[in-house]
């Protein structure tokens, strides 16, 4: 039988291995939590053992500290962006995102706790792998990391001062404030860099993509905001063929759901063969993210010769006056098309200083053989001067001339009338004026 003594020791003995037992499986158990996405309203601090990707978002505190420095306007701004890099990351992390809202992470094999309240950017990443330091990152940062690019590459001012880019000034996300384009200059590459400004014109990286550039083809212009715009676009890419033909690419990018888009494509193509003066405007739709990794490939190209007639529309190139005009189609054999007589008008309307260069540009069309062209030009002349005799003597020929016998015998009426009313001199009238008037 035990004594007491030995009763008392072994008594103590089976609570100090219940005390051990305890403490093992209560650290087992907290071992076993700090590896796993912790609920983090439970505590302030954590301890993490095992390599994993954590994302930190603002609690609530920190949210109305945010409303209170950016104002809550561009508080919602700063957060649409944040919510647009974590869906990006999300979907291209190779690796699960373990949303974490500790203030103070322990990682006690790296012998470094990271504290939050040291960041002022309350939206981060930490990239832990075990036998290495954490990384922490903003949200720019580590989707650039994810895509390949380097941190200088993040900061405007590495292109503001690289010759090989240029830059303008326009709000690409519609919140009031000027955004910095950055595009690779012509035959310099083909990137395209968005990074947006706030009120105290700071600029963060938002965007790496292409501007449309292709060696061998089409070459950077220039890139000009969109205003008064009915549409989404905020802004648009002009790009030339630097080679025959002078084609055009103009490329409409819109803001849409935080993320932009090319919406369309205008293509602006010259007939050079046959008529360099007819151009082709091929108004393509697009819609690509230009995010998307095959934006190149997914572009639509300039439709086919064989079926442009179809899917695009023609229209005309001027001289900068009516006299240019007048001069060149003397000697011109692009002159034929209704359509080039119908812009012409609509570029110099017919007035009393320009009506005699119009009646000419008839008459020459008259002696090419382009009767219709010719007709369209001195019926506009005749609204505008309804008594001007030679019009309608002219008419008159050219609608006889086509057939159009009961329209040219009014037409010589009418001519023979205005001689009259006017107190021309009869025997100048040609004696066919009086045959084909009967």
């Amino acid at each position: 039988m035990l004594s007491y003594s030995n009763k008392t020791k072994m008594k103590n003995i089976i609570i100090l291995h219940f005390l051990i037992v305890s403490c093992l499986f209560s650290c087992k158990k907290n071992e076993k939590n700090d590896s796993q996405n912790i609920n983090p309203q439970e505590k302030k601090d954590t301890i993490v053992n095992s390599s994993a990707i954590f994302l930190l978002t603002p609690d609530d505190i920190e949210i109305k500290e945010l409303k209170e420095k950016h104002g809550e306007d561009n508080f919602y701004t700063i957060a649409d962006d944040a919510n647009y890099y974590v869906s990006q990351i999300r979907d291209i992390s190779p690796q699960k995102l373990n949303k974490i809202r500790y203030k103070n992470i322990n990682f006690s094999r790296e012998d470094y706790i990271f504290k939050k309240n040291a960041y002022s950017d309350k939206w981060l990443i930490i990239n832990y792998t075990e036998g290495s330091k954490p990384k922490v990152y903003s949200l720019v940062d580590y989707y650039m990391s994810l895509n390949g690019e380097g941190k200088e590459n993040s900061d405007f001012s590495y292109y503001e001062k690289n010759e090989d880019y240029f830059t303008r000034d326009i709000d690409i996300n519609k919140d009031g404030f000027k955004d910095k384009v950055v595009s690779s200059k012509k035959n310099m590459g083909d990137d395209l860099i968005f990074f947006l400004g706030n009120e105290k014109s700071k600029y963060q990286f938002a965007l790496k993509t292409y501007n449309f550039s292709e060696d061998g083809g089409f070459v950077i212009d220039d890139i000009k905001p969109l205003t008064n715009n009915s549409t989404n676009e905020v802004f648009y890419i002009t790009t030339y063929f630097d080679g025959s033909g002078g084609a055009q690419r103009i490329n409409y990018i819109a803001y849409e759901g935080n993320k932009w888009k090319l919406t369309r494509s205008v293509y602006i193509t010259s007939d050079w063969r046959s008529d360099v003066n007819k151009e082709y405007y091929c108004d393509l739709k697009q819609n690509i993210a230009l995010d998307d990794k095959k934006i190149r490939e997914k572009l639509h190209p300039m439709p086919d010769e064989t079926v442009r007639d179809k899917v695009c529309k023609s229209r005309y190139k001027f001289e900068d006056t009516l006299g240019q005009f007048e001069e060149n189609i003397k000697n011109s054999v692009n002159y034929t098309g209704i359509e080039r007589y119908q812009e012409l008008l609509l570029k110099f309307p017919i007035n009393n200083s320009n009506i005699l260069q119009y009646n000419n540009i008839a008459y020459y069309l008259y002696e090419k053989g382009a009767y219709n062209e010719s007709i369209l030009l001195i019926k506009e002349i005749l609204k505008k001067d309804p008594n001007r005799i030679v019009a309608w003597f002219n008419l008159a020929d050219l609608q006889w001339e086509l057939g159009n016998k009961n329209e040219a015998k009014k037409s010589y009426q009418q001519y023979i009338l205005l001689m009259k009313s006017q107190g021309k001199d009869l025997k100048k009238i040609p004696n066919r004026v009086y045959e084909r008037s009967k």
